[in-house]
């Protein structure tokens, strides 16, 4: 990105300022998943981060997402009351991020 060269020099000056800000908000969210990492590694969270890292797919900061939303996984009668709160929050995620998407790019997709 930093090859790229513009003739007008407001589109250069507009082009550092948007892809400056895009590398800051980048290491904040590098900033933030470790701190995320590190609280999930205390204490008060590493036993139940441990056996949700256990799962394919799941790693510090989904289990910190899960442990946020449930909390206690005593209150489900079954594994399969887990499993359908999981599904439908996750299909509700991806629902949000398709829309988003859609609306943003314009792709020619028809939003749902």
């Amino acid at each position: 990105m930093n090859n790229l060269h513009f003739e007008n020099e407001i589109l250069h000056e507009t082009f550092n300022d948007y892809y400056s800000r895009v590398r800051v908000q980048e290491e904040n969210l590098k900033a933030m998943d470790q701190k995320i990492q590190e609280i999930a590694k205390s204490e008060a969270f590493r036993e139940r981060v441990g056996i949700l890292r256990c799962f394919r797919g799941v790693d510090y900061l989904t289990a910190m997402f899960l442990l946020s939303e449930v909390n206690d996984f005593r209150r489900f009668k079954t594994d399969r009351f887990f499993y359908e709160l999981f599904r439908t929050c996750s299909w509700r995620i991806f629902q949000r991020f398709e829309k988003k998407t859609n609306r943003d790019y314009k792709n020619g997709k028809s939003e749902t």
